[in-house]
């Protein structure tokens, strides 16, 4: 399974992350970065006074594996 997470630094210096499950195509360096910004700029998100979104730390792909080490056997 891969996701896509979007790392931000909150208004009250703490980590907020974007994660997204559900995506297709290629992203590139600078759509990451084109997408964190926008998104920083816009300061769509806010909780309490903090605003969640006001300093991009990074963009990355996660991809993991599951491998089935032990299975019960299904009943008919």
């Amino acid at each position: 399974m891969k996701q896509l997470i979007f790392t931000f630094k909150s208004s009250d210096n703490k980590t907020k992350t974007i994660r997204l499950s559900a995506f297709s195509g290629p992203l590139d360096p600078q759509g990451a970065q084109n997408f964190l910004e926008t998104l920083v700029a816009t300061d769509i998100v806010r909780k309490n006074g903090v605003s969640y979104f006001t300093q991009p730390v990074s963009a990355k792909i996660v991809t993991t594996t599951t491998d089935t080490i032990y299975k019960a056997a299904e009943e008919e």
